[in-house]
């Protein structure tokens, strides 16, 4: 059954947020939804524009949906936290989708039931409201997932895209650690800092292909609660060799995944199997079925079909 899905936030390269609606656009039209993307500053009128039964996906935590619709005979998705829930008790169904601290997901199985790879519903939630556990995912689809990329020519370069978090109270900052690591065997390290200029995506992409090799690492906050970060299975999607410091994603991503939370030892393992083409090539594969929004958004239609065929 088609959908008429509208993502409500900050149009593409505006803040962070936009580049996972942007994920999520390209992926509910290649599921052959009718996808449209407006924000509080450019949204047509109701008299323009038909809201009725719509699904809307929308970041309540950030307070970008101030001028979203609220309206009886619509399906709201928001976004991790809420803020000012106006919605509550004035719509069709109300989602809360909190992103990818899988901790308590992974020990209570009988809790959360899992709808499609990544999305988690839980079936016990205290909440007045419906809540899932979505996990992010790489931004490309599968048929853009190339299995040639393995060959990619690797560069004697470490380039990092984000933020370089400040080491955590009683935590090792591996991060870093290893940028010494990598600086004193003769890397080159490049850093790209978000605060201080904006990155491209396909920028971003062939400077991680480029890289001799992609690792990940997670403030200590974000470790604790099993956060599963989207950079992992982007540098895999991408074709590059990735290690992280998070032990916990083998269970989500794949046993094969590298992992360590020794800043010498995720040197090692990289630079080991930089050129492992086999390892690479299957973790390729798992992404490319796993963890692309496809992924992602087939879990949220299947709860869309179960609310609308409630509702009849």
């Amino acid at each position: 059954m088609k959908s008429k899905i509208i993502l409500w936030g900050p149009l593409h390269g505006q803040n962070t947020h936009s580049y996972i609606y942007w994920a999520l656009e390209r992926a509910f039209e290649k599921l052959g939804q009718e996808v449209h993307w407006f924000s509080d500053q450019s949204h047509p009128s109701s008299a323009d524009f038909d809201y009725s039964n719509s699904v809307f996906i929308v970041d309540n935590q950030g307070l970008t949906d101030r001028n979203c619709p609220v309206r009886d005979d619509c399906i709201y998705f928001s976004y991790d936290e809420f803020k000012d829930n106006k919605y509550l008790g004035r719509v069709k169904s109300l989602i809360n989708f909190r992103v990818a601290e899988y901790k308590q997901v992974f020990k209570d199985d009988e809790r959360y039931f899992e709808i499609e790879k990544g999305v988690m519903f839980d079936t016990q939630s205290p909440e007045p409201y419906d809540v899932i556990h979505l996990a992010w995912a790489t931004n490309i689809l599968p048929e853009e997932i190339d299995i040639d990329d393995v060959n990619n020519e690797r560069h004697n370069e470490y380039n990092f895209v984000g933020t370089v978090h400040c080491p955590r109270p009683n935590a090792p900052p591996l991060h870093q650690d290893f940028i010494e690591i990598v600086k004193n065997n003769g890397i080159e390290f490049n850093h790209y800092d978000p605060q201080k200029g904006k990155t491209e995506e396909n920028e971003n992409i062939r400077l991680m292909q480029r890289s001799i090799f992609v690792p990940d690492f997670r403030p200590q906050e974000q470790k604790d609660n099993w956060y599963v970060p989207c950079r992992v299975m982007k540098a895999i999607s991408y074709g590059c060799l990735t290690v992280s410091d998070a032990p916990y994603l083998q269970d989500f991503i794949d046993g094969s995944l590298l992992v360590s939370e020794d800043a010498q030892e995720i040197f090692d393992l990289g630079m080991a199997n930089k050129d492992n083409k086999e390892l690479i090539l299957h973790q390729m594969e798992v992404v490319k079925r796993d963890h692309t929004y496809i992924n992602r958004c087939k879990g949220l239609l299947k709860i869309i079909e179960k609310i609308n065929e409630g509702a009849r």
